[in-house]
């Protein structure tokens, strides 16, 4: 029995180390509000480690470094998070770069093999917000004869 317990708890503590690591909504939105965005990236395609997650400030750019550098398979920002990945050191154009939201890529080596295991910088800003739309509208446009043209007819012109 104590055995059990012993392995229940140390399981139970890699669970909560593991829940830790994981940056959570309210996390992503201190972060943009810092002027900081979160990307979380792994050297192996579907998220397969090692990973790592990493603060980024927002509108500048980052270069990759150590081991991440050209072996990146998988790569997403945080919710809310907008960024676009390079091929070349410093943002610049090379062989290849990329727009990126949530959740990302997973599998950049089917979605994107110029990218794969082939990024050296990232730049990153808060998505652009996109205003809701609660209703269309038709809006009458005149023809050539006169007359308006409402939602896919044409009304005579008056007389």
């Amino acid at each position: 029995m104590r055995n059990f317990i012993g392995t229940a708890a140390i399981s139970f503590a890699a669970i909560t180390n593991l829940a830790l690591a994981v940056p959570s909504p309210a996390d992503n939105a201190l972060e943009q509000r810092s002027g900081k965005g979160g990307v979380f990236w792994c050297l192996n395609a579907n998220w397969k480690g090692p990973c790592d997650y990493e603060s980024l400030p927002l509108g500048s750019c980052k270069n990759f470094i150590g081991s991440s550098v050209n072996a990146i398979s998988s790569i997403g920002p945080a919710r809310g998070i907008q960024c676009r990945v390079f091929t070349a050191k410093n943002c610049s154009a090379g062989a290849g770069d990329a727009w990126m939201s949530w959740p990302g890529f997973s599998d950049l080596g089917s979605s994107h093999r110029v990218l794969n295991k082939n990024l050296e910088s990232i730049w990153c800003r808060a998505e652009p917000s996109v205003p809701e739309v609660t209703a269309i509208v038709p809006i009458p446009v005149s023809t050539a004869a006169g007359g308006l043209l409402v939602a896919g007819g044409a009304t005579p012109a008056p007389h």
